[in-house]
């Protein structure tokens, strides 16, 4: 904590001594930055204090300053955290309601601002937690309206493209963990479940056992799974593999959560199952280990 406490003093004496409005911006974004994220841990005394003055300060000296935007959407994203890990079940759902109403205004007070694309991927992002993928497609699609060349952009498009999956051939194709190419079209006549996840991902490994019996119970009858591993660089894939004794193939490219068949479908969340006919159409991209034990032995009859 007093390592946090003395670097953003520091950062913000630098920012008071810089020779110019260049130099005073990238000190005061790095203190900002640090502060938000030591709040986030848990690791600031009164970090959102500092935030919040930082904040009335630049509103009342530089209303138009860029950085205004910038220290108002780190400071609602470090109370929206803080806020949400001391919270209890019940109160989630109100902070969740609160924070998508600070996204709306921010939105709507800073439309041109750098962090307005990520603004509106977070207010998508809320929407498909809460269930609205209709309201989640809109602030998707107005991202790509209004920030096409944004970071964010990427994975909005790749969200747009899961949500509308339904109903639609699929194709995809990646490099297959072990070495070689795994493709959708080697698999057409086949009942196909693709699972996204990772080792570190809790949810993943609790319905593990639930997918190894489907899988043992529906591979005769034409039912197949293909693993997508969205974990970082070095993490034990293989001794996973080998724990659990999971028998399907798996894509793995670099990059994690951030890798290229994640940014493709704009996954926001682990597992996510896709599950695909035997024409390769897709049945649901948003399936739940009850679905696939309900549907899977209807879809290889």
């Amino acid at each position: 904590m007093r390592y946090n406490v003395s670097r953003a003093q520091l950062l913000g004496e630098l920012a008071r001594v810089a020779a110019t409005d260049e130099e005073r911006s990238v000190w005061q974004r790095q203190r900002i930055d640090g502060i938000a994220a030591a709040v986030q841990m848990n690791a600031y005394p009164n970090g959102l204090q500092e935030l919040q003055k930082t904040e009335q300060e630049l509103a009342r000296s530089a209303p138009k300053s860029d950085l205004l935007p910038y220290v108002v959407f780190h400071r609602m994203a470090a109370e929206y955290n803080a806020q949400l890990q001391a919270a209890d079940a019940e109160g989630r759902q109100k902070i969740q309601e609160a924070w998508v109403a600070s996204l709306e205004k921010f939105i709507a007070d800073y439309p041109k601002s750098e962090d307005a694309a990520d603004a509106l991927l977070q207010l998508g992002v809320s929407q498909e937690f809460a269930g609205e993928s209709d309201k989640a497609k809109q602030w998707y699609a107005r991202l790509l309206q209004g920030h096409r060349e944004s970071a964010a952009a990427q994975r909005a498009e790749g969200a747009l493209k899961r949500l509308s999956l339904e109903g639609q051939a699929i194709t995809f194709a990646g490099q297959a963990f072990g070495g070689g190419n795994i493709d959708l079209r080697q698999y057409r006549g086949k009942v196909v479940a693709v699972v996204f996840w990772a080792t570190w991902c809790k949810p993943c490994v609790e319905e593990l056992p639930q997918l190894l019996e489907l899988y043992r119970q529906q591979k005769p009858n034409g039912f197949e799974v293909i693993g997508v591993n969205l974990d970082s660089e070095g993490a034990p894939i293989q001794q996973f593999v080998q724990q659990f004794k999971v028998p399907w193939p798996h894509v793995a490219e670099p990059g994690g959560l951030e890798s290229r068949p994640a940014r493709e479908f704009g996954i926001i969340t682990l597992p996510t199952m896709f599950l695909i006919d035997k024409q390769g159409k897709v049945v649901t991209s948003n399936a739940s280990i009850e679905d696939l034990k309900e549907r899977v032995p209807e879809l290889v009859k």
